[in-house]
């Protein structure tokens, strides 16, 4: 399974969402079963403590974020995952674009 987590938030403050979504992807990543790609924000808490391995780069500070949205977009068509995953509210019309629009 090909799965896309998205946690763009550049947000410096980390709370639970930003732990949760390092806990997942640490836990995902070793499955051999699951090919995981994660979309990050730059610097940001998630970027830090998740490996380099299938990461990309796209800051999201609000779900009307166009020129980032089509960035995040272009990603995942280009990836063609099974699933994809929008782990913070900022997110959740971005991640919907992204996944509908790759055919996820």
């Amino acid at each position: 399974m090909r799965l896309l987590w998205i946690n763009a938030n550049p947000n410096p403050n980390p709370g639970g969402t930003e732990l949760h979504s390092i806990d997942f992807i640490n836990a995902l990543e070793e499955f051999n079963n699951i090919e995981l790609f994660k979309v990050v924000a730059k610097g940001s808490f998630v970027d830090r403590h998740t490996s380099d391995r299938n990461k990309f780069y796209v800051s999201l500070r609000s779900e009307f974020s166009p020129a980032n949205t089509l960035k995040l977009i272009r990603i995942a068509r280009n990836l063609k995952p099974h699933v994809v995953v929008g782990n913070n509210g900022k997110e959740y019309l971005n991640t919907y674009m992204a996944g509908r629009l790759s055919g996820a």
